[in-house]
């Protein structure tokens, strides 16, 4: 958190950004993905498939309201970027008595 915004970074190699979730939804951030590999190899020897996959989710539990509508992520080089500025409070306004 800094300069009123927070600031989540993770590493997720090996992955595509289509295949990551984020979500900002009653004071928690969410980061879901799943990454699916397979590989086939024939020879006249011998034949070889393998399927690899997995799936992750982690949730981090926020401090102050973000303003939803203004969350930014990137994702580069396997790392991924969000920042999240914190909602505007109202201020106080004061009542003129007539």
């Amino acid at each position: 958190e800094k300069d009123g915004k927070y600031y989540l970074t993770a590493e997720l190699p090996g992955l595509k950004k289509e295949d990551i979730s984020i979500t900002v939804d009653n004071g928690y951030v969410t980061i879901s993905g799943k990454k699916e590999d397979k590989k086939e190899e024939k020879t006249s020897d011998y034949y070889i498939k393998e399927t690899r996959h997995g799936s992750f989710r982690r949730s981090f539990r926020l401090d102050r309201k973000v303003a939803e509508d203004k969350v930014d992520a990137t994702y580069k080089d396997g790392v991924l970027t969000v920042v999240m500025p914190h909602e505007e409070e109202a201020e106080t306004k004061k009542i003129e008595i007539h």
